[in-house]
This record gives structure tokens, C-alpha cells and sequence, in this order.
């Protein structure tokens, strides 16, 4: 789970404690904190041994690390051998942010679609809710919404991703319906009212 303290540990055999292996760690997380050293076993004979701890980050999932040893040789080349785990972190959604296709600038009668993309673990049942500002209702529950556009749906728009972990909110993104000249119908307006402002005045 995110936010675990994790405890990999890595061992290789030292036949010969003056010449003994390293050990080499692959893909380390940026929090881990590693011991190594020469141990000596109950039979005498000895081992190197390490230990890397860390917290575990979503940021970590699906990732492999590799624990390498390398056997000084009289010849010339080294003997090596290793191990390789790949971590799998359970983590609630993350990174959760919003695409719009073709754009967030469009004529009315646009056929628009909307997607909710997050990173989750587990993500095979993630269930996402679609919201409009200033309406309490869901506009729908799927990873895509999809309509044709009209006037009534310019506005800002918000989707949550919610697994078995937790939820997560994207930021509102603001849909808006340009005129066949490409400006901005909404800006249009507001540059009319000050026009017939400024000619009430002048009058």
C-alpha cells in the first residue's frame, strides 16, 4: 500500500571473506535508505547482506528492481549474477485531470467528448462521476460523456475517479463556444454590453 515502509533484502554467498562480492541495487527509490556488509553464518562460512528500505510511492508501481552481485575474478572478466522483483503498489487515484476532444473551444452542434484519466492500483473497477459548477445532479457516471454541443452547456466541468482506496477530483476545465469567426461568443457579449454602455453614455 502507499505510504508502507518496504524492506527489500539482498544476499549473496562470500566464499572468500578477503574477496568478497558487491552487491548492486537497480532502479532505487528516491527515499530508500541502503545497508550493506559482510556477514559471518552460524557454519562459519560468510555472506554479504543488504538492506534497502524505503517508503513505497505510487510513483513505484509496476517498477522492477534489480539486486546485482558481482564476484571478483582472477581473469579477465567479473562473474554476476542477479535478482529482479517488480513492486506492485496499491494506491487511491491519482494525477486525475480531464481531456476534451476535438477542444475546449467549439461551435454549437460539436459532437464534444469528454475523458477522465486517472492512475490507480487497483484501476479494473474505478468508477468515475462527471459534474457541472453550480449543479448538484451528476451529469453522468462513465470514464467518457459525450453530446453535441448547444448554448446551455458553456460552463466549467469536473470529474472524480474513486477506487476501493479513495477519490480524487480533477481541476475544472471550462467549456466554451466559439461563433463561426472563431471568437469567443462569451467575450462577444461582454465587448457588446460595454459598447451599448459607452453609447448610453455618449447619448
Amino acid at each position: 500500500m502507499e505510504g508502507t515502509a518496504v524492506n527489500l533484502i539482498c544476499s549473496a554467498e562470500a566464499p572468500c571473506p578477503k574477496q568478497p562480492p558487491t552487491l548492486s541495487w537497480t532502479n532505487i527509490p528516491k527515499s530508500a535508505n541502503i545497508i550493506t556488509q559482510l556477514q559471518e553464518k552460524p557454519d562459519k562460512t560468510h555472506l554479504v547482506f543488504s538492506s534497502m528500505t524505503f517508503i513505497a510511492s505510487y510513483m513505484d508501481h509496476k517498477m522492477n528492481i534489480s539486486c546485482t552481485a558481482t564476484y571478483p575474478r582472477n581473469i579477465s572478466y567479473n562473474t554476476t549474477v542477479n535478482s529482479t522483483v517488480m513492486l506492485r503498489v496499491m494506491f487511491p487515484p491519482k494525477e486525475t485531470h480531464i481531456i476534451i476532444k476535438p477542444s475546449a473551444s467549439v461551435t454549437v452542434g460539436t459532437n464534444v467528448t469528454f475523458t477522465c484519466k486517472s492512475k490507480a492500483t487497483p484501476s479494473n473497477n474505478m468508477m468515475y462521476t462527471w459534474y457541472k459548477r453550480g449543479q448538484k445532479t451528476p451529469l453522468a457516471q462513465e470514464k467518457k460523456m459525450s453530446f453535441t454541443v448547444t448554448h446551455n452547456n458553456t460552463g466549467w466541468y469536473f470529474c472524480t475517479a474513486l477506487n476501493k482506496f479513495g477519490n480524487q477530483s480533477s481541476d475544472e476545465i471550462q467549456l466554451l463556444i466559439t461563433g463561426p469567426d472563431g471568437y469567443t461568443l462569451v467575450i462577444a457579449c461582454c465587448l457588446g454590453g460595454i459598447l451599448a454602455v459607452l453609447l448610453f453614455f455618449c447619448f
